[in-house]
């Protein structure tokens, strides 16, 4: 449908001391596609190699891991263990429970007696997330170079020829 676009440049991998890069192919939706993208390992032939399918999440500095709780990068993507944005503690906030004994807030709700503390810049008068973190703002505001700057496309030539 369109030529495969490189998500990463050859002067881009030889900065990062790198050999490797995905590619993005676009391909018509058909009834095998969908079905192996249900697969727990999706994957593909390409030139008589296999090629693992995965679909593409843009991303850029504000996008928020719902994981981990950093920024630059997304849940689907993100090897680091699930933080609690109310306590801060290695499990997702979902799960989140007090230990007050006689505290009524519900599973992944916050109480009274849950400690503020933001994962990200370690002020404890919010929670992380809160629109009063520097590091959300400035996750969140493009820079003085980036402001009126097109989006950077891709590179698309071939670093293995």
């Amino acid at each position: 449908m369109d030529r495969p676009k490189w998500i990463k440049s050859v002067s881009a991998l030889a900065a990062e001391n790198k050999e490797k890069s995905s590619i993005m192919v676009a391909v018509e939706s058909n009834e095998w596609l969908l079905s192996e993208l249900k697969k727990l390992h999706p994957a593909m032939a390409v030139y008589g190699l296999r090629c693992t399918l995965r679909k593409y999440i843009r991303k850029d500095a504000s996008t928020h891991c719902e994981r981990c709780l950093q920024y630059s990068h997304h849940r689907a993507h993100c090897r680091m263990p699930s933080i609690c944005k109310y306590c801060g503690n290695q499990h997702h906030t979902r799960d989140h429970m007090c230990g007050s004994l006689y505290c009524t807030a519900g599973k992944g709700k916050p109480c009274s007696h849950t400690i503020r503390r933001c994962v990200n810049c370690d002020k404890k008068s919010y929670f992380t997330r809160d629109r009063h973190c520097p590091t959300r703002t400035r996750a969140r505001s493009p820079t003085t170079a980036e402001k009126g700057k097109a989006p950077a496309e891709p590179a698309n030539p071939n670093p293995y020829k």
